[in-house]
């Protein structure tokens, strides 16, 4: 995995980066986080040959996204 941006966020004692990855699928249903209200959905990702979850903001779905195309992701761990 090729992490781009990396940085480490003392306070959240976390990285963050970004990964390329291809949008495998993405949940029809909106939910809602309970801290910012910001709407998102669950999707699935790939790789390095394996699937994970993710979560898309209405805000990118509204920009329009492809199944099994790559795009830049957020991550962090």
């Amino acid at each position: 995995m090729q992490l781009q941006n990396q940085q480490f966020d003392a306070t959240r004692n976390q990285f963050t980066g970004q990964i390329t990855a291809k949008l495998i699928s993405v949940s029809d249903t909106l939910l809602q986080n309970k801290v910012t209200g910001k709407e998102y959905t669950v999707a699935t990702i790939e790789f390095e040959g394996k699937q994970r979850s993710a979560i898309v903001y209405k805000a990118n779905l509204d920009k329009g996204l492809t199944v099994d195309t790559d795009y830049l992701c957020n991550v962090t761990f």
